[in-house]
């Protein structure tokens, strides 16, 4: 295989398209990974990027449902290792616990923003937390005291001092349309 069509793929696979060798050649299918788009999906899609402005973006994650969290994260200094997401429900006893957490994604980093969805399950009020695994080992480093070593954020980017901020400074609403939201990575 050539060098070109190595790279041909390795677009393909940055871009989220499938794509199916015909003869030789690589014939590219607009498809995202996940499976088509259905109707509605698109229309709903098409009435969010109207109204997102810097949310207007395409990522393989994105996929227009119901309770969908268009997700920016700046200040990603390099687009090494993964930007790790949680999310956490309101009503979580154990916030920024791994028992509290609905879910957990990762996603490859990219600076100077890392932009990616995730879905909540359901209508309601969340907070995601996230960090910058520079070294891909899957957990949040830390130094001295308990202080993150890596870059992370979280949720309406509330002051964070000596400890983490309380679960109601991070919250957002999620209706059924989405939710667009910014987390400023911090050092």
């Amino acid at each position: 295989m050539s060098k070109f069509s190595l790279s041909v793929i390795s677009a393909a696979i940055l871009l989220g398209t499938n794509f199916v060798p015909l003869g030789g050649a690589l014939d590219f299918d607009a498809g995202p990974v996940f499976g088509p788009v259905s109707a509605h999906a698109l229309t709903a899609n098409q009435n969010q990027k109207q109204d997102k402005g810097s949310f207007d973006f395409e990522h393989v994650s994105c996929r227009g449902e119901d309770q969908e969290i268009r997700v920016i994260v700046t200040k990603v200094k390099k687009s090494i290792g993964l930007i790790v997401v949680d999310l956490y429900a309101e009503d979580t006893p154990a916030f920024l616990k791994k028992a509290g957490r609905i879910t957990q994604l990762s996603f490859a980093a990219k600076s100077p923003e890392t932009h990616f969805c995730l879905n909540a399950p359901s209508e309601g009020n969340f907070s995601v937390a996230v960090y910058h695994d520079e070294n891909a080992d899957f957990k949040l480093n830390k130094g001295a005291f308990g202080i993150p070593a890596e870059p992370y954020g979280m949720s309406q980017n509330p002051k964070i001092r000596f400890s983490a901020p309380p679960l109601e400074k991070t919250l957002f609403s999620v209706p059924q349309s989405g939710a667009n939201i910014k987390i400023k990575l911090r050092n």
